[in-house]
């Protein structure tokens, strides 16, 4: 029994069976990137070099105009790679995943604590 979808700007999916219920197990991933071109107004400074190590949630890059806005690293390891792009702008920051992820810790805020912060 197949039956079609209609999706705006004319895309037409004819759709037959049923999904399957198998779960696919992956291997865990080697590299991880940030990338601070993707975020809108922000002028990448980078905090680290190749090879240094880093944790999950240490900030890597920061931005140039407002230093308090920072780019936290998304995996816990070594700087394998720095990619540049024209005109020296910083294309990603690649992390190589090392096997006892090593991360950030940061202490809990209290509800009371809460109330006090500021926006």
């Amino acid at each position: 029994m197949a039956s079609t979808v209609s999706v705006k700007k004319h895309f037409k999916f004819s759709i037959s069976g049923q999904p399957s219920d198998a779960v696919e197990q992956l291997a865990e991933p080697a590299h991880a990137a940030a990338v601070p071109n993707q975020i809108p107004l922000l002028k990448p400074r980078l905090l680290v070099s190749k090879g240094e190590e880093v944790k999950a949630g240490a900030p890597i890059i920061e931005d140039k105009q407002n230093p308090d806005v920072k780019l936290a690293s998304p995996a816990g390891g070594a700087v394998a790679e720095v990619r540049y792009g024209p005109r020296r702008v910083i294309e990603a920051v690649v992390i190589q995943i090392a096997a006892p992820e090593p991360y950030e810790s940061f202490s809990p805020i209290g509800e009371k604590e809460l109330s006090r912060i500021r926006r």
